[in-house]
């Protein structure tokens, strides 16, 4: 019992250093696409940033806002966080963005779904694998559009494919 009230973290201040990093990380990510905008794919990442600021102010006001649109906004940016990244990794490597009907399509039933289990059959587990599933494909999807050209040429690449893997796998 010792062991547990010292180990234990307080989730506001957690959830407030997620917040401010995110905002800073944006925040220095605009600066270098104003500065670097022949950068291919720079600027998706940005709008993925910004969705990482907003989903982390959503969750920061999710006291303050119907409990629905809460989930709704949070399963919204982390979605396309996600999609703005792949898509951000896709014009990096140089290939043509893929159709965004297919997204939109996914994205409409995500707030569907998202919906149903947060006004009709309250589900916070089935809630919690939905932020995850579309976000985390994407994040998977851009790890493997960077992992090309081999390790010894471009070995910042493939660490920053690992990581965005690894971050959509867990």
């Amino acid at each position: 019992d010792q062991l547990a009230r010292q180990t234990s973290v307080h989730t506001p201040t957690l959830i407030i250093i997620a917040a401010t990093l995110a905002a800073l990380v944006t925040v220095v990510l605009c600066a270098v696409w104003y500065f670097n905008r022949h950068i291919a794919g720079l600027r998706f990442w940005v709008f993925s940033f910004l969705c990482t600021s907003a989903f982390a102010s959503n969750l920061l006001l999710r006291d303050h806002i119907p409990e629905v649109l809460s989930v709704i906004l949070g399963q919204l940016t982390i979605a396309l966080a996600g999609y703005f990244c792949w898509l951000g990794s896709r014009a990096y490597m140089g290939r043509a963005a893929p159709s965004h009907k297919g997204a939109a399509v996914l994205l409409a039933a995500l707030v569907v779904v998202s919906w149903y289990f947060t006004h009709v059959q309250p589900s916070p587990g089935a809630r919690f694998v939905l932020a995850g599933l579309f976000a985390g494909v994407c994040f998977v999807l851009t790890a493997f559009t960077l992992a090309h050209g081999g390790f010894h040429r471009v070995p910042a690449r493939y660490l920053f494919a690992w990581a965005i893997g690894a971050h959509g796998i867990f």
